[in-house]
């Protein structure tokens, strides 16, 4: 089962589009902070106590469902339609340890990318600091405990949808259509 799963691991992450889902993942969290100093023209201080939770908010029910749902229809359905898992199969893997490996690795790249944008967000609050002289711009215990929820939910969230995402990618002929009906 090991080999199976470092299998899925390197066949995701050899993939040209998911390195560039994982370099637009800062390019979106910067966006968002452009998007609330400018047009919503939120004041800096105040955005910079909490943007990491808040660039979350912003992305999480379109973006990051977007994104979840890209990586499910590529690695279920693309196999699927170009009959890579038909060699799967005629190893000693059972139908049930491939999906099952297919789905943690979805949940340890979602994972991954939450990381990458909170640590991004993170980065953009610290220049933002030194930029305009924030002076209260640390997190605080309960301002860590409340991103750390939020991020906990925002994960129980995404793994819950891409469970639902993966059940339609298998049935899918192709992976726009599995996107479609995601």
């Amino acid at each position: 089962m090991k080999s199976l799963i470092y299998s899925e691991f390197e066949r995701l992450w050899r993939r040209k589009w998911f390195w560039l889902m994982v370099l637009c993942t800062p390019l979106l969290a910067c966006s968002t902070g452009v998007y609330f100093l400018r047009m919503m023209k939120v004041p800096v201080e105040v955005l910079s106590l909490n943007f990491v939770v808040t660039g979350l908010r912003e992305n999480l029910f379109l973006v990051c469902n977007i994104a979840v749902a890209a990586l499910a229809a590529a690695v279920y359905t693309e196999e699927f339609r170009s009959g890579q898992l038909r060699l799967l199969f005629m190893r000693r893997f059972t139908r049930g340890q491939i999906f099952w490996s297919k789905l943690l690795v979805l949940n340890a790249t979602i994972l991954f990318l939450l990381i990458v944008f909170a640590v991004s967000s993170q980065v953009i609050v610290e220049v933002w600091t030194l930029s305009y002289d924030v002076s209260d711009a640390g997190l605080s215990g309960s301002q860590g405990l409340q991103m750390l929820k939020y991020y906990g939910w925002a994960l129980a969230s995404l793994l819950a949808i891409c469970s639902f995402y993966c059940f339609v990618a298998m049935y899918s002929k192709s992976v726009t259509y599995a996107i479609g009906v995601c």
